[in-house]
């Protein structure tokens, strides 16, 4: 079973992105996306959504595996811009108020 690193390595390739130069982009050292993918590495959830993003790769493909739908990737993405605060906020608004279906909706879900 592939892990995380394994699926962005491959995306990365398929893209025949230069790790080095993709790296130095971004602002980083120039071997530290190589680096992150390294099997005993801990990154940044925030390192790995930035390089998600800027190399056009689905971030919860990457961690699940499973291609979904891009609006997930969106959610992701502004999630991970929450302070703890906000994080706690919302999880006690959907424990409150919890999504219900939406007639017509392809998930069931809102």
């Amino acid at each position: 079973m592939d892990d995380w690193r394994t699926r962005m390595r491959t995306e990365l390739a398929a893209k025949e992105v230069k790790i080095t130069v993709f790296s130095e982009g971004l602002g980083y050292s120039r071997d530290y996306v190589g680096r992150m993918m390294k099997l005993g590495s801990n990154p940044g959830i925030t390192d790995v959504l930035r390089v998600c993003e800027a190399a056009g790769i689905s971030f919860v493909y990457v961690f699940t595996g499973k291609r979904d739908d891009p609006a997930y990737d969106g959610v992701i993405s502004e999630m991970s811009k929450l302070s703890q605060e906000e994080l706690t906020a919302l999880k006690d608004h959907l424990r409150e108020n919890p999504l219900t279906p939406v007639a017509g909706s392809k998930t069931g879900k809102r």
